[in-house]
């Protein structure tokens, strides 16, 4: 099974403000993109932001290229 690492783009307005911020996102998925598809069907409930875009680039895994900044936390 391979590994492919996702990174996402996530164009939003806060409610509170009415100026455009950039969030990325980066995670470990399979190659049935199941985080993937969770992650896209979690943004319709987000009812603190209005997503206006998502964009996302998946690049296969290559563990002995350790160049990743992955971590399982939000920052």
């Amino acid at each position: 099974m391979n590994l492919y690492l996702i990174t996402c783009a996530v164009n939003h307005i806060p409610h509170d403000t009415m100026e455009e911020s950039l969030t990325w996102v980066r995670f470990l998925d399979s190659e049935n993109c199941a985080n993937f598809n969770t992650f896209l069907s979690s943004l319709k409930d987000v009812k603190k932001f209005r997503i206006l875009s998502v964009e996302w680039e998946s690049e296969q895994v290559d563990f002995l290229d350790n160049n990743y900044e992955c971590s399982n936390t939000i920052h």
